[in-house]
């Protein structure tokens, strides 16, 4: 999925108010209606296919980038995800980082700049996982129908 930047970053401005629940449901309601609409247009999903494709080559550079980044301040790197994992970051699913930012912002002592690349980086990273998820679901759509295809 690739967002305009300017809409990227009204929604980070709603999620940083503590809408982060709404801002959610509003991308996923966005996104659900605008596959559906071109499901049921008989285009085929090609054109969204590659453009996650794309968006997720684009996001796993920027995400390197940024962790080999990180580790150029050192301890900091390792202490910011220390204090995130203490505040109960989820790891795996980067789900819950809405609710963690605050509390690293207002308690990080550390490199002002080493806090900041600290939240684009699990930002990006969680962008990442959820084009993960996306492009799973396409292909494993796609190899569904290609079985139903070659059975009749």
């Amino acid at each position: 999925m690739y967002l305009d930047e300017g809409l990227w970053q009204r929604i980070q401005r709603l999620v940083r108010l503590g809408y982060a629940p709404d801002a959610s449901q509003l991308v996923n309601r966005i996104l659900a209606e605008a596959l559906g609409k071109l499901e049921c247009s008989g285009m085929s999903l090609d054109l969204a296919y590659e453009t996650l494709r794309k968006k997720h080559l684009t996001l796993l550079q920027e995400v390197k980038k940024l962790e080999k980044e990180m580790r150029g301040y050192g301890s900091d790197h390792q202490a910011l995800i220390e204090l995130a994992q203490d505040h109960g970051l989820d790891i795996q699913e980067l789900s819950n980082i809405e609710a963690i930012i605050p509390k690293l912002i207002k308690e990080w002592k550390g490199s002002r700049g080493a806090l900041h690349l600290f939240i684009t980086l699990i930002e990006k990273a969680r962008m990442k996982k959820q084009i993960e998820k996306q492009l799973e679901k396409i292909r494993l759509n796609s190899a569904e129908r290609s079985k139903f295809d070659t059975k009749l």
